[in-house]
This record gives C-alpha cells, sequence and structure tokens, in this order.
C-alpha cells in the first residue's frame, strides 16, 4: 500500500547484478523513499506502474517484452505521473534521448556511478515534493540536503559560490581549514548495515571539535573537521577515540586513512582522495590501524605489466607442477617489492594482471570443449592485506593445477554423462542440504572444475541451477492442500519465511501468496 508522505520507487533492469545492486547499494533511507518492487522485463514493469503508481521508476532501455522507452511512453499515454530514470549503455544513447524528449527526467550511463546516481535521485525527490506537496518529515529532509551537499564537496562537485548557502543545511564546520578521516569497513555477510551501526557509535562520541559524520557508500564512514594544525596530533586523537568507541565492531573495521589538511571545503575532495590513498596501505598490515599521507610512497615502480613473463606459470599449470607453480609465485610477489612498501594499487594491479594473462593463455591452449575456473573478482575485491591477496592466488592457481590434471584424464565420451549424473543427483538430494562440492565429489571432479564445468555445458549458473530446482519443487507443493508456506521453506533448508519469499519471487517474480492465488483462480 502506498505512503501518503513516502516516495516509492521501481527498479527495473534485466540484468540480476544490477537490479540487487540499485536495491542494496543506495540508500533509499536517507532519500524517505522505498523500493516497492524490482522487476526483469518491461511488461512486468508496465503491469507493476499501473497497479502500484510509483512515483519513480528507474528503468533499462533495453529490456525483454518491452523496451523501456515503449514502457515510458504507454505510461504517459495512461497519464501515469510516474517519473522516469534511464539506465542506458552507450551503444542505447539515442534511445536514451528520446526517452528524454518523452518526458524521462534523467539518464545514467552504465557501468552506473553510485554517486550520480544519489545526485539524480535526491534532485528527482526534490521534484516530487514541491510537485506534489507531500507531507515529508522537514528534519528529514534537511538531513539529506546537507547529505547531498556532503557528498557534492568530497566528490569535488561544489563551486565557491554554492559554500554561502551552507547555512540552509545545518552545517557544524565552517569553510576554513578541514580534514577528512575515512573508516572502512568489510561486511562480506551483509547481515546488517554496518555503516549506520557505525554512525551510531560515532555520534555517540565527545569530540573536541565539531564535526560532520555520513556515509557516502556502503561500508564506508567519513568524518569531516576543521583543522588548522600543522602535523596530525589532532587527527590521530580524533582517530584512536573513535576506534576505541567502535570496539563492538572491530572484527569488521578494516582500517582507518587520514588526509591532508585543506584551506577550504571547496578542496576537500583532495583530502578525501588522500586519506582512501593512505587507507590502501592496510594492505601491509594484519590489524586495523591508522595510516596517514606520510605512508604513501612515491617513487616509481622498476617494472610494469611487460616485464611479466607470465608463459612459464601457464606451462607449470598445465603440466600440473604444484611445485614450480609456486616457485614462480615467490618469485613474483618478491619483485614486487621494490621498496619496502610500494603504492598498494600497483601490487594488486599486477597481481590481477598475472592471474587474468594466465587464466587467458590456459583457455586458449586447452581443447575449446573445457574452460579453467572464472575470476571472482567480488571475491578479490574484498581482499584486504597482501597475504589475502597471495594466499587467494595461490589457491587460485592450484585449482587451475587440479583441473588441468582432470582435463588429461577426463573421457571425453562420457561429458554429456557427467552433466547427467550431477543434475539426477540433484533431484534425488534436493532435500539434503547439497552443496556445490557433494555434487563435485559425487562425479569425480573437483569443486572449482565442476562449477565452471557445469555453466559451460549447461549456459546456466549452478547454485541458480539448485536454486531453480527447489523453487520447482516448491511450485508444486505450494498448491498441494494441508501444508503451509512455513513448512515447504523449511524442507527446502530454509530458515526463516522471509529469505524462502525472496528466493521465491526472484525466480518466479511474484511471491509464494500471489502464486497460489494465481493457480487458485
Amino acid at each position: 500500500m502506498k505512503s501518503n508522505n513516502q516516495i516509492n520507487v521501481v527498479i527495473a533492469d534485466d540484468e540480476k547484478s544490477i537490479r540487487d545492486g540499485l536495491k542494496k547499494s543506495v540508500k533509499w533511507e536517507q532519500l524517505n523513499t522505498s523500493v516497492i518492487d524490482v522487476l526483469s522485463d518491461g511488461k512486468q514493469t508496465l503491469e507493476s506502474i499501473i497497479e502500484n503508481k510509483p512515483d519513480i521508476c528507474i528503468i533499462d532501455i533495453c529490456m525483454p517484452e518491452l523496451t523501456g522507452l515503449e514502457v515510458i511512453k504507454m505510461c504517459k499515454q495512461q497519464e501515469i505521473e510516474t517519473e522516469f530514470l534511464i539506465l542506458s549503455g552507450y551503444n542505447d544513447f539515442s534511445y536514451a534521448q528520446e526517452a528524454i524528449r518523452c518526458g524521462a527526467k534523467g539518464y545514467l550511463l552504465k557501468p552506473i556511478n553510485l554517486e550520480k546516481l544519489m545526485s539524480e535521485l535526491y534532485n528527482l525527490c526534490s521534484y516530487i515534493i514541491n510537485k506534489k506537496s507531500l507531507n515529508i518529515n522537514l528534519d528529514q529532509l534537511r538531513k539529506t540536503s546537507k547529505f547531498h551537499v556532503l557528498n557534492q564537496i568530497i566528490n569535488g562537485d561544489i563551486r565557491a559560490e554554492q559554500i554561502e548557502s551552507f547555512n540552509l543545511v545545518d552545517f557544524k564546520i565552517n569553510n576554513t581549514t578541514n580534514r577528512i578521516i575515512v573508516f572502512s569497513f568489510n561486511d562480506e555477510s551483509q547481515t546488517c548495515n554496518i555503516e549506520e551501526n557505525a554512525l551510531s557509535l560515532l555520534e555517540q562520541t565527545h569530540y573536541s571539535v565539531p564535526c560532520e559524520l555520513w556515509s557516502p557508500r556502503p561500508n564506508q564512514v567519513l568524518l569531516l573537521f576543521n583543522d588548522s594544525s600543522n602535523d596530525f596530533r589532532l587527527s590521530y586523537d580524533i582517530a584512536r577515540l573513535s576506534m576505541r568507541k567502535l570496539s563492538t565492531l572491530s572484527n569488521k573495521l578494516i582500517g582507518i586513512g587520514i588526509g591532508d589538511a585543506v584551506n577550504s571545503l571547496q578542496k576537500t575532495s583532495y583530502s578525501y582522495n588522500r586519506a582512501l590513498l593512505s587507507l590502501s596501505y592496510q594492505m601491509y598490515k594484519e590489524q586495523p590501524s591508522i595510516h596517514d599521507p606520510s605512508i604513501i610512497c612515491d617513487t616509481a615502480p622498476d617494472m610494469s605489466t611487460s616485464s611479466i613473463d607470465y608463459s612459464k606459470l601457464s606451462d607449470a599449470i598445465l603440466a600440473s607442477d604444484y611445485e614450480k607453480m609456486n616457485r614462480y609465485c615467490d618469485s613474483f610477489f618478491y619483485s614486487l617489492f621494490y621498496v619496502p612498501q610500494p603504492p598498494p594499487t600497483f601490487i594488486k594491479g599486477m597481481c590481477i594482471y598475472l592471474v587474468a594473462n594466465v587464466l587467458k593463455d590456459l583457455n586458449q591452449r586447452i581443447q575449446s570443449n573445457f574452460s579453467f575456473p572464472e575470476i571472482s573478482y567480488e571475491e578479490l575485491n574484498h581482499l584486504v592485506t597482501f597475504s589475502e591477496l597471495t594466499n587467494w592466488m595461490l589457491s587460485f592457481f592450484d585449482d587451475c593445477c587440479k583441473v588441468s590434471k582432470e582435463i588429461t584424464s577426463i573421457d571425453t565420451h562420457n561429458i554429456d554423462n557427467i552433466i547427467e549424473k550431477a543434475m539426477q543427483y540433484i533431484h534425488n538430494n534436493l532435500l539434503n542440504s547439497i552443496k556445490a562440492k557433494d555434487i563435485a565429489s559425487f562425479v569425480s571432479l573437483s569443486e572449482s572444475y565442476f562449477a565452471a564445468y557445469f555453466k559451460q555445458k549447461t549456459g546456466i549458473n549452478l547454485r541458480q541451477y539448485l536454486l531453480n530446482c527447489k523453487i520447482d519443487y516448491a511450485k508444486t507443493r505450494i498448491l498441494e492442500d494441508n501444508i503451509s508456506i512455513s513448512e515447504i521453506a523449511y524442507e527446502l533448508g530454509y530458515t526463516d519465511y522471509r529469505s524462502f519469499s525472496r528466493a521465491f519471487k526472484n525466480v518466479t517474480t511474484m511471491s509464494p501468496s500471489e502464486y497460489i492465488a494465481q493457480h487458485s483462480q
């Protein structure tokens, strides 16, 4: 049911990663907005807009069934007042321009810049509030306005003449010398909004200077304060005090970065970027630490990607020579340290280059009906320390050695039989909480190779196939008499109804209750 004082949003994109990313990454509550539907094709989106009359629809131009442009035109024909933000690739730009002519309020190019999206949403929400005179809580709106300006400041999008209007958003700091402190967190499980918990703790801290605290993006909190000192003593006092306050979140805190002092708010973006650069040197620490710009290395490296002969590593992997593979990696890691603490971006860039090019080389040198494990860049991005990075790489190359051994020994005449056996095992054990390693073991393959092999032969991710099988089972059981949805969820290994309902809707585009209602008519 649509709230009278809240702005409701619908998200529509045929890419699941985009849909999930938008829903999880945007701080909807800061804009007094709520995502009421997430959809994967144009026809469903049009139906949802007609039924729910959302205030905003964020929609991809290229959608199945109906394009984003067709959805906009049909909504305008029916005089639906939903406002549209367009997502488009460079190839869709002409469509995006036509969508603007049809009344869309803006467009964003993929990959989506989160700060630009927040800015577009802020402007659109303000427009809707003015247009409809919604009863939005004024304190919340003022707070949202402040966050918007603060984000403009750290992104360098603020003009000198705008500084004069800062009193309108109740700033606690002055337009004088200031600096930024960045707190970085890691919440891989995404079980809670870690930045909100951190903000709550830090807002209870009594600092010796006026400051602004906010979170511009997931897993990050910023502290902006006036500091006219010529050293980092005040900054370290604030950082240490904050670290003590965050002790209950110590297992989530990655580290703290301090920026340089700058002489106006217009230049705060420099302090922010220096704080982020300082923070990246957490790579060399195993425990959360405080870092300032004095640690930043300005000495240029004496090697580049052209210096890397990755063919020797490929040879070792194709021969399943674990010892030679480990010797190559040890030598490679040693060569990166031309100074005691090289720039972390250099270290990570060289490591990713090696992994990506070895993988490409390996896949080019084997039979086309086989492939090595894909790189999980999402997993790579969560690696913080150098030891985590090297352990991940060694584990990845170890998996590649195992795959290489299996490729040379597998019976190519039994390729279809492997997939058939795996699928049969899944269907026979669907209610037994099976995992990828169980299925791989059953068909006598390593987990990493089996996952890549399954996707290559079936065209679907193993995890998605397992989910589809569970939901197919649920769809059959859900229409039977004398069984509750909670019982079905429990049968399939879900510990709570909400998780099951979300999974069901992700596959079928409707909740279990909606599915029952549709099939009981």
